[in-house]
């Protein structure tokens, strides 16, 4: 099953969903989770897999909450993304973490500031989830 790195959650029936809006429609939440939804959800079938899709009014969900998972690699704080062939793509802006990490660095369009990174498994031995930062948000 997917999971995000970072985005926004909030509760729908007891359980935790994804949650976004769109100008038209209005706020959705979505999963991956095929064991929290009914049959009111929309499928919809993409190379990360089958995702579940609703509408809902704002007063069935929850809070809603922006999360950033936070990751180390090799005992160093590291931003993390995840690649399309399923990789994480590690990044830094700090210089004496990339060159401990070994990462590849380009220059970004701020004069004089470089950005460091690789693509590492999922599965990395170096990896270490550290937690998740959370904070309400306004949808």
């Amino acid at each position: 099953m997917h999971t995000l790195l970072s985005g926004k959650m909030t509760i729908y029936k007891d359980d935790e969903f994804y949650v976004n809006s769109d100008k038209e429609k209005g706020i959705y939440i979505y999963t991956w989770n095929k064991d929290i939804v009914d049959d009111s959800f929309i499928q919809i079938s993409s190379d990360k897999g089958t995702k579940y899709k609703k509408y809902v009014q704002r007063s069935e969900i929850g809070e809603i909450y922006e999360f950033n998972k936070r990751f180390k690699y090799k005992g160093s704080d590291i931003n993390i993304n995840t690649t399309k062939q399923g990789k994480y793509f590690i990044f830094t802006y700090d210089s004496e973490i990339a060159t401990k990490l070994g990462l590849n660095g380009e220059p970004i369009d701020r004069p004089g500031v470089m950005w460091y990174h690789a693509i590492i498994d999922k599965d990395d031995k170096d990896l270490e989830y550290v937690g998740e930062d959370r904070r309400k948000i306004s949808l």
